[in-house]
């Protein structure tokens, strides 16, 4: 009975772990993305959409 309880223990705890790599693996894609763009010139600058332009 206790050996059932660790091994589910350890498999939930495996679970987060591979959560953990999931997550961190989308990031550095998106960040790699990112600075694909910015080397082909594709980036954009999100200030405009923050500061938009004063009316005259």
């Amino acid at each position: 009975m206790l050996d059932m309880l660790r091994d589910h223990s350890n498999n939930h705890h495996n679970e987060k772990l591979e959560l953990i790599v999931i997550v961190l693996l989308i990031v550095g894609v998106c960040v790699a993305l990112l600075e694909l763009a910015g080397l082909l010139g594709w980036a954009f600058s999100p200030l405009p959409l923050l500061l938009p332009e004063s009316a005259p």
